[in-house]
């Protein structure tokens, strides 16, 4: 039988996802055409999104050796950096053509 929910890692997965919506944000209000530094942005979500999984996969090793149950935000929080790290992907790509 399960017994309570796995609860400690989530301030980190909410500080990951935080992150990865603030660079997100600030590639949409500051992106400019000739900025040779806005390929760090999507660079850091995809470091982000690397440091969630690993997080994700170790906080299931942590799970099962004390017959825990996990929790679905930690899910949630790699999807949204995920998605983040797309979007940061593509929208330099979508504003350069507009920008032209």
């Amino acid at each position: 039988m399960l017994e309570e929910s796995f609860t400690i890692l989530k301030p980190i997965y909410y500080l990951l996802s935080a992150t990865a919506l603030f660079n997100f944000i600030y590639l949409i209000i500051f992106f400019k055409k000739n900025n040779k530094y806005s390929i760090y942005i999507p660079l850091n979500t995809l470091l982000i999104l690397i440091i969630s999984c690993v997080l994700f996969y170790l906080e299931g090793h942590i799970i099962d050796a004390l017959v825990m149950s996990g929790n679905s935000l930690a899910f949630y929080s790699i999807f949204i950096t995920f998605l983040c790290f797309l979007l940061c992907l593509i929208v330099p790509l979508l504003k350069k053509e507009t920008l032209k």
